[in-house]
């Protein structure tokens, strides 16, 4: 069995093309009772990052995930046994399930884990890849957050925009992906897209000044209308 999810999983890494309070738990141990490998333990000590999220495994047993876009984080236990990892969430409210069953492959700038639950993958990133963090503003008024991990698109990399209101009052859509973001000199070329039962895509073109603020203009299409106006980008701390 444990062949057979790992093969699958990098089935899945070499097709993929890129990109989310108490409860009483118990120690992951129970979930890893008789699960034996020959394999050493993976080691996740430090922080990781996609574009919307930070999860930090300490070397206590202890684990933080922080959802940047909900601005929300849990606290875990966990362990790991060769390649499974188990962890028993002291919440539900901001990851969704109490406990995390997943399979990692290791690689050299982050890690992938699949949900042995549902299957779907996750591409981790290290904390050495570069972040940087906006705040879109439309000419409207319109606010969104956009951070990217790396590049996006390639190897670990990722990119996202969400509404900075929490809400849906963002520019281009409620959230989506940023599937490239590319600077040559201080010009600036960037697609988004969203997905849902409205999707929705958007190109970017702008330019940088010292400061590193960026000015320009985007179009794009949902659904329901057309898309076109001008932004400003405006480089934003972390939290």
């Amino acid at each position: 069995m444990r062949t057979a999810v790992i093969s699958a999983l990098l089935v899945v890494m070499a097709s993929s093309t890129g990109c989310s309070c108490g409860t009483t738990h118990s120690p992951p141990d129970a979930a890893l009772d008789g699960v034996t490998s020959a394999e050493p333990d993976i080691d996740l000590t430090g922080t990781w990052h996609d574009c919307g999220t930070r999860l930090t495994f300490a070397p206590d047993g202890t684990v933080t995930r922080e959802d940047l876009r909900a601005g929300c984080s849990s606290i875990g236990d966990y362990e790991i046994r060769g390649r499974s990892l188990e962890v028993a969430w002291d919440s539900a409210d901001c990851v969704g399930t109490d406990r995390w069953a997943r399979e990692l492959v290791r690689a050299d700038r982050g890690f992938v884990s699949v949900d042995l639950v549902d299957g779907r993958t996750n591409r981790w990133a290290d904390d050495a890849h570069t972040i940087e963090r906006f705040e879109i503003v439309g000419e409207s008024g319109q606010r969104s957050i956009a951070r990217l991990v790396g590049t996006p698109g390639d190897g670990f990399g990722s990119g996202c925009y969400w509404s900075a209101d929490g809400t849906c009052g963002g520019l281009l859509s409620c959230g989506g992906a940023i599937g490239r973001w590319s600077l040559e000199g201080d010009s600036l070329s960037a697609s988004t897209s969203c997905s849902g039962t409205c999707a929705c895509g958007a190109r970017l073109a702008g330019t940088r000044d010292a400061a590193g603020v960026i000015t320009g203009t985007y179009t794009g299409a949902n659904c329901e209308v057309v898309l076109s106006g001008t932004f400003v980008a405006t480089p934003s701390p972390e939290p």
